[in-house]
């Protein structure tokens, strides 16, 4: 894996010449630092300003792909006329595409079961957190101390295991969070690729390169749905098991990456 930065001039080559380009990028950990709670992370404004002015460029698309519900994303980004992929892509909306995932509604009834069947095992855990996505579930442990944790991965996994036995829900897991979701082949990997065919669509080219930057394990299927010259970026310094092939350090490089590119498109369409 290869510090962006470090071999910059190569990277700025490919992202000057391309014809169009779609940056994609996850919220959390990403366009934002990882907050203690999940309600506090917010787009800063030097951000919102960067990303807008990214979307209004010429064959440029801008979208955020996230594990967090649709309304919820929208509400922090605040940016018309991008892509928003909420729930690791179970739903997306943007510039002339709406989708919501078939077989997602259908786990709703399992979704809330759990929920109230967690809250209720974990009631009296100081810190947890059951978060509601609607379309998923997450298990907040961040503010768990060290010594509970364990605990509370055991009662979580008790809870699931029925509704996993049927193969009613799917678990993934990320950064100090345990995610349940519909049993459905479907991740952000989906969600680019589905993008990606709209956005081809809209510019009547195939010729499209993409940029996605994330931070966490689920967006592992963002990396792997890229093709060979698009750019995948971890965010969070060197990984050692990555399909990430460069990496920038925290959320204050991807700010200075948003700038760079800007800086490379705005000489482009001069």
């Amino acid at each position: 894996m290869i510090h962006l930065f470090r071999v910059w001039n190569r990277c700025a080559a490919r992202i000057r010449r391309a014809g169009q380009i779609a940056l994609l990028f996850d919220f959390d950990g990403t366009l934002s630092p990882i907050a203690s709670r999940p309600d506090l992370p917010r787009l800063s404004s030097s951000n919102r300003k960067m990303l807008q002015a990214l979307a209004q460029t010429n064959r440029v698309a801008v979208g955020v792909v996230s594990g967090r519900g649709l309304r919820d994303l929208r509400g922090r980004v605040q940016l018309r006329g991008i892509y928003y992929a909420g729930n690791h892509g179970l739903e997306l909306e943007g510039p002339r595409v709406r989708f919501l995932h078939p077989g997602a509604a259908a786990a709703r009834a399992d979704l809330v079961r759990i929920a109230r069947e967690l809250r209720k095992r974990l009631k009296g855990v100081s810190g947890v957190l059951v978060e509601d996505k609607t379309l998923s579930l997450s298990l907040h442990l961040r503010r768990v101390s060290r010594a509970r944790r364990a605990h509370v991965r055991g009662l979580f996994a008790r809870t699931v295991k029925p509704y996993l036995k049927r193969g009613a829900i799917r678990v993934t897991r990320g950064k100090l969070v345990v995610e349940v979701r519909p049993a459905v082949n479907w991740d952000k990997g989906s969600a680019v690729k589905l993008i990606r065919r709209q956005i081809q669509r809209d510019w009547s080219s195939r010729n499209i390169l993409l940029c996605y930057l994330g931070d966490d394990e689920t967006d592992e299927a963002a990396f792997r749905a890229l093709g060979v010259h698009d750019f995948a970026i971890f965010v969070g310094g060197r990984k050692r098991t990555s399909a990430a092939v460069y990496y920038l350090r925290d959320p204050g490089e991807v700010e200075d990456f948003l700038t760079r590119v800007r800086s490379l498109r705005k000489a482009r369409a001069a």
